[in-house]
């Protein structure tokens, strides 16, 4: 009977249900974390995550999410991302010169 309670529990879904708030959160966070690696040229997990005093997980969501969307390249061997949003940013402008 136990066993039964607990998977009614499970089948129950989320306790906590990621509603609108939390996704105008996410994407005020996000927003923020692009701010930080485009101003500081740097982009890992750790560094999102002390620079916005988050979560390890949610730090790491965030530079998946950048790498998703083209914003930061794959780690290299060291850990390290090419920051890519910049280059985008600024190409149109190095072409006028030219």
């Amino acid at each position: 009977a136990d066993e039964e309670a607990e998977e009614e529990a499970a089948d129950a879904g989320p306790v906590f249900d990621k509603g609108a708030m939390a996704e105008e959160d996410g994407d005020a966070l996000y927003e923020e974390a692009i701010k930080v690696v485009k101003r500081d040229k740097k982009c890992s997990t750790s560094y999102i995550q002390r620079r916005l005093g988050i979560g390890y997980n949610r730090a790491a969501s965030l530079v998946e999410r950048m790498e998703k969307e083209g914003l930061v390249g794959t780690p290299n061997h060291v850990g390290k991302r090419e920051i890519l949003a910049g280059r985008r940013d600024h190409a149109p402008e190095r072409d006028e010169t030219d």
